[in-house]
């Protein structure tokens, strides 16, 4: 009687590692810091104007989370908040499941780099079921009350969120 359980745990071990491999290289994990570092390259090194690269990210759809952050970042730096609330809805639908160091990240920025109060608050409302820590208190919070809104419109605003 040969024993075939150690071959077929090989053949599903082997099954099981290449869908992994072939599944992980098929949807490339988007990274919103290595934006910056696109940003950079083609505003500083390749001289790009950022009204040229606005043109250019304006009329592509993207095909991927990456371009999808690379157009917020974009976005964000000319002051085009509108168009940036658009791609973040873009962002959400290529991946629905970005996690939190992303959404952080692009949130953080938002706030501290490009003071784009209205991308800040979208962010957090399109992604709110993907948010699991992001820190409201010194950012948004603090701008909503410098801005006018009250304790009710904020309170209001917050019990609209998930969890």
């Amino acid at each position: 009687m040969v024993n075939t359980l150690p071959k077929l745990s090989l053949v599903m071990i082997l099954t099981v590692l290449f869908f992994c491999s072939f599944n992980s290289e098929a949807q490339e994990a988007a990274d919103w810091w290595k934006t910056h570092q696109d940003a950079k390259a083609v505003l500083l090194d390749q001289r790009i104007p950022i009204a040229e690269l606005v043109e250019k990210v304006s009329v592509k759809k993207p095909e991927n989370a990456q371009e999808a952050m690379f157009k917020i970042n974009i976005f964000m730096r000319a002051g085009m908040n509108k168009e940036a609330i658009e791609a973040l809805h873009e962002l959400k639908s290529l991946n629905p499941q970005i996690d939190n160091p992303q959404i952080s990240g692009i949130y953080y920025d938002a706030c501290d780099d490009f003071a784009a109060w209205d991308v800040a608050r979208a962010i957090v409302e399109i992604f709110a079921d993907n948010i699991s820590e992001l820190s409201l208190d010194n950012r948004s919070l603090e701008h909503f009350t410098r801005s006018g809104w009250t304790f009710e419109q904020i309170d209001a605003w917050l019990l609209n969120k998930p969890g």
